[in-house]
């Protein structure tokens, strides 16, 4: 399954691990590396909100609320 979600003005699509089974982890693989977001982004669900260890959440809360966005569209 895949996703758009929008990283700075530009349109990202992206590969979802496991969209039948969107449970507790999943990972997200941009189509392309950016330096940024690198090659993959994992997602933890955690009291029934997805968050990330990653820099993503702090550096770019609206590209992770574009995440978000889309996978509920899944």
């Amino acid at each position: 399954m895949t996703i758009q979600f929008n990283h700075k003005g530009e349109t990202i699509n992206a590969v979802v691990s496991n969209p039948a089974q969107v449970a507790d982890v999943i990972i997200i693989f941009p189509d392309r590396n950016m330096a940024e977001l690198g090659w993959s982004i994992l997602l933890t669900k955690k009291e029934n909100k997805w968050t990330t260890d990653s820099q993503l959440l702090e550096k770019y809360p609206s590209t992770f609320l574009n995440i978000l966005s889309g996978l509920n569209l899944i």
